[in-house]
């Protein structure tokens, strides 16, 4: 048995959302052999391109908090409001261990999708049709490449 899926899906488990635990019981599956899971190549760029934005968010937040946190316990009367400082460092390493965590797991999974699943390449014809999808259906840029994707497979591999 197919089964086509798409960014959410890789999203569900490198950021281990609601659906993590389904998600990955299906990449077992392929792993085991008993179905065969078909992944837009974009499906995995995707994810790669979010993580190294949010890691770029989320680092500019952790320094904008500490350069705040250090104006503040320059102020006298705010010193003695921070006598539990580990709980300020404790968000501000959260921010930076998350970073870290999530590319792992990005990493980890890329490598399990290309050990067992099927990539369907990026190419002209996809990129063609994409931007017809955009234009016809009204899709954003993402999902014209990911349908492109599936409906190019289809078309090359019929049921």
């Amino acid at each position: 048995m197919n089964i086509y899926v798409e960014t959410n899906f890789v999203f569900e488990l490198v950021f281990e959302q609601e659906q993590f635990a389904s998600c990955e019981q299906i990449l077992q599956l392929t792993e085991a052999g008993r179905i065969q899971l078909i992944v837009p190549a974009y499906s995995l760029a995707e994810p790669h391109e979010k993580l190294i934005r949010q890691a770029k968010k989320r680092e500019e937040i952790q320094r904008t908090l500490n350069t705040e946190l250090k104006q503040l316990l320059r102020t006298a009367s705010y010193q003695s409001r921070f006598n539990n400082i580990n709980n300020i460092d404790n968000v501000s390493n959260l921010l930076l261990l998350s970073i870290q965590d999530e590319k792992r797991r990005f990493i980890q999974y890329r490598d399990r999708f290309l050990r067992c699943a099927e990539i369907i390449p990026m190419n002209a014809d996809v990129i063609r049709n994409a931007a017809i999808n955009e234009v016809d259906f009204e899709f954003q840029p993402q999902d014209a490449l990911v349908y492109a994707s599936v409906m190019f497979h289809l078309r090359q591999n019929p049921p």
